[in-house]
């Protein structure tokens, strides 16, 4: 037989890659289609539309336990002033001002701490209370 060859066929053996690209969701024949679900559809479009496509800035959403939540979003570079915490409509908004243009007192060499205006919103259930 074939003694030398291996067992294995290096030519069988090629890495693939799958590129897998995500859409957004059309709801539009579910408005059409289902009775009293035009609440449910509605938050799962707004959640579609919130999601940042560049995720800054990066943020945790953890359970402590039973009903009770923790959103951590990484700031650096901004100050309490700088953020602006709401609740409206049952609905979480975290905004950051951007970096001014007035605030000369700082030279940088290097300036890699982006800070970037943002807005971050998180749809909340009707039994959650937000305490700062």
């Amino acid at each position: 037989g074939d003694r030398g060859r291996p067992w294995w066929r290096p030519e069988q053996h090629v890495a693939r890659r799958r590129i897998c690209i995500m859409t957004p969701l059309d709801f539009s024949p579910l408005y059409r289609t289902a009775v009293g679900f035009d609440h449910l559809m509605s938050r799962l479009d707004a959640a579609q539309k919130s999601h940042t496509a560049d995720g800054y800035p990066p943020y945790n959403i953890e359970k402590l336990g039973g009903d009770s939540y923790q959103v951590t979003v990484a700031v650096a570079g901004f100050s309490a002033d700088d953020l602006d915490i709401e609740i409206r409509d049952n609905q979480l908004m975290i905004k950051g001002k951007g970096a001014r243009n007035g605030d000369k007192a700082q030279t940088y060499l290097h300036r890699g701490i982006a800070r970037r205006t943002f807005a971050l919103r998180f749809q909340l259930a009707d039994y959650v209370e937000v305490k700062r």
